[in-house]
């Protein structure tokens, strides 16, 4: 199949997944009316939303914690506050334009550090891997202890799915701790030190959970799930938006809290909250990206003339 031919079967299954979303949002809104969501939106309270902005800053510096032992770990010793501003901008644009469109963004942004291709590929690829396994490690801890109620013929799903993650989780920490380089097919990958595996995975599952806690903190007290079953949804409902392509996974990650999170509130006010949350965690942040990337460009852009013109004469 051409690269022609696969965006485009891409662009139509991730417009499928989206049409499906928002006739399953439809359906959850019965005959809700749209002004109900638009008020759901204005009477989220400001401490609430205080906190969230909290989390989303503590979100964005456990972000930059962890690029930070890539890039160590790439062979370019970079420090944290340096990172802070080209990790802010580079994973806010990946959040909003998927892990591709911003992979690509962050590439170039590292390189401005001073690491070179194969460092920033590198760096770039054993993030991925940190925040995957920091993933399916927690998903894999709130699957075994806290389980979603599915159907009677398979509420053995959860736990087992839960245990085989974890599984996953150990393996890779093996992996790691034999300290041989990871053969497949033709290629091959060296693995992190145990020590640093373990302590990039930890604050990659705590920054998931500090990202499930901006949405958390926005939900109305009354009627809210536990933590740990609202963790259970919020990472499936994360994963499906994922998979299904669409910018930050608009309208699928909706559709799936709305469809599994129990909650006493209203479907128009979950909305909502659910629209507030998009507001703050995906459209603040990239208002405050988008010109702190255009400043950089145009300084290194800037910084580029003097350097011709010397070459010239």
């Amino acid at each position: 199949m051409r690269t022609r031919e696969r965006r485009l079967l891409s662009a139509f299954v991730s417009l499928l997944l989206f049409l499906i979303a928002v006739w399953a949002i439809r359906k959850a809104l019965g005959g809700h009316h749209l002004g109900e969501i638009f008020r759901s939106i204005l009477e989220v309270p400001a401490s609430q939303v205080g906190w969230a902005l909290l989390l989303i800053v503590v979100n964005f510096l456990l972000v930059a914690a962890m690029d930070t032992i890539a890039a160590r770990f790439a062979g370019k010793k970079v420090p944290y506050l340096h990172m802070i501003l080209p990790s802010f901008i580079g994973i806010t644009f990946q959040y909003n334009a998927g892990f591709f469109g911003g992979s690509a963004m962050r590439f170039r942004l590292f390189s401005s550090l001073g690491l070179d291709a194969k460092q920033t590929g590198k760096m770039l690829l054993l993030f991925s891997l940190a925040f995957s396994v920091g993933f399916f490690l927690l998903t894999g801890l709130t699957l075994v202890f806290d389980p979603l109620e599915i159907s009677e013929q398979a509420s053995w799903l959860p736990e087992v799915t839960g245990s085989l993650l974890l599984t996953g989780c150990l393996l890779y920490f093996w992996l790691c701790a034999r300290g041989k380089p990871l053969r497949l097919l033709r290629w091959h990958f060296t693995l992190p030190r145990l020590r640093a595996s373990l302590l990039q995975t930890l604050i990659a599952t705590v920054d998931w959970v500090v990202e499930a806690g901006i949405l958390f903190v926005l939900l109305p007290p009354e009627g809210r799930a536990s933590f740990l079953i609202f963790l259970s949804v919020f990472m499936l409902a994360h994963n499906l938006g994922v998979l299904s392509n669409t910018p930050g996974g608009l309208g699928v990650f909706e559709a799936t809290v709305l469809s599994l999170l129990p909650s006493a509130a209203s479907p128009s006010r979950m909305l909502g909250i659910l629209l507030a949350y998009r507001g703050i965690y995906y459209v603040l942040p990239l208002l405050i990206a988008t010109p702190l990337l255009g400043e950089r460009m145009l300084a290194a852009r800037i910084a580029r003339k003097p350097l011709r013109k010397e070459m010239m004469t």
